[in-house]
């Protein structure tokens, strides 16, 4: 395996670890009795490259296409596990919270109540909120939150599983899984590497755009972080002065004067995911310093410069220009590249 990474993260149980181990026999050794072998693309993308958009574009027209969509899954399953745990505080919330927006809710600082919740029960439900992070954040409850992501990560499994029994190929868009751990999962599969690419300025814009929308719409599942372009861009691209498969030629003064216009609405304090439960944004300095590993590289001016991935891709699609036909045109050519050879 060309990039290998630890299957089971970093369980705190034997009972997780027994679990996990089970489930990926079980599917592995499942999946080798069906004769039929459709493929899994791993899509990939930083926050606001238009995954989105182009993923509902695709499930209405593909056929043979099943989506596994981590986002859907944890937005979906955090709040169930909260109420699980919160039955009679869970109770209070959904009165003035819609559930589209619990997530957000019980895991950011942001809360954008009902417009018919009364103020009591917006109050109760500040109150309840505040109670519930306030015992999700004790170390203890470390545990509970790892049992809660394998629960997700297993449920993934499963439905992958599902859509190849079925004869489906599956779009899995992932930050849990690696395309290398899928792999593992899945032995006997083709895991096609599909990256959509978006130049930091475009997809900055685009991010105010969708949380601008967000609010107007009243619906939070949209909502995304500053922190959540910057990290994911830093971790799956790279910027130096080779070209080999390179997808951009940069302006290294152009990335820096759209990575202050970001940094400029970001706090000076240090807060960003210092709890167990909560998330939030960056603070200014770590901004900085995803911006400094980024352009460490970059320091001679003079120089002509790449965007490339750290990982090579089977396909990388320019998404820039937001043209969502041209992206379901290159990936419909592999799409049926892939049907002509099962």
């Amino acid at each position: 395996m060309k990039y290998p990474r630890s299957l089971l993260g970093n369980c705190e149980t034997q009972l997780i670890r027994f679990f996990t181990i089970f489930l990926l026999f079980f599917v592995s050794t499942s999946y080798a009795s069906n004769d039929q072998k459709p493929a899994i693309i791993y899509f990939k993308g930083t926050c606001s490259a238009g995954k989105s958009t182009l993923i509902d574009s695709l499930s209405l027209q593909w056929k043979d296409l099943e989506i596994v969509d981590e986002d859907v899954i944890v937005i979906r399953e955090f709040p169930r596990a909260v109420e699980k745990r919160f039955p009679e505080e869970y109770a209070c919330l959904v009165k003035a919270i819609a559930k589209d927006n619990l997530y957000h809710a019980l895991r950011t600082k942001h809360v954008l109540f009902k417009k018919t919740a009364t103020l009591e029960e917006c109050e109760k439900a500040q109150a309840v909120l505040k109670t519930i992070k306030d015992e999700l954040n004790q170390t203890e409850n470390i545990q509970w939150k790892n049992e809660v992501n394998e629960g997700i990560r297993c449920e993934m499994v499963e439905l992958i599983q599902k859509a190849l029994g079925e004869g489906n190929f599956v779009l899995l868009d992932s930050w849990y899984y690696s395309a290398e751990q899928v792999q593992e999962i899945f032995p006997d599969v083709s895991v096609i590497k599909v990256m959509l690419y978006c130049d930091f300025p475009v997809a900055y814009q685009r991010l105010l755009k969708r949380n601008r929308d967000a609010f107007i719409h009243e619906n939070l599942r949209e909502k995304r972080f500053v922190s959540n372009l910057i990290i994911s861009f830093c971790s799956i691209y790279k910027i130096d002065d080779s070209s080999c498969d390179p997808i951009q030629e940069v302006s290294i003064a152009a990335l820096e004067e759209s990575f202050s216009m970001a940094a400029n609405t970001l706090s000076m304090l240090p807060d960003y995911k210092t709890q167990i439960f909560n998330y939030g944004e960056l603070s200014r300095p770590q901004f900085e310093e995803y911006q400094d590993r980024l352009l460490q590289d970059c320091r001679d001016k003079t120089k002509t410069y790449y965007i490339s991935p750290r990982i090579p891709q089977d396909l990388i699609i320019d998404n820039t220009s937001g043209d969502t036909q041209k992206a379901i045109g290159a990936l419909d050519e592999m799409f049926h590249f892939m049907e002509s050879t099962k």
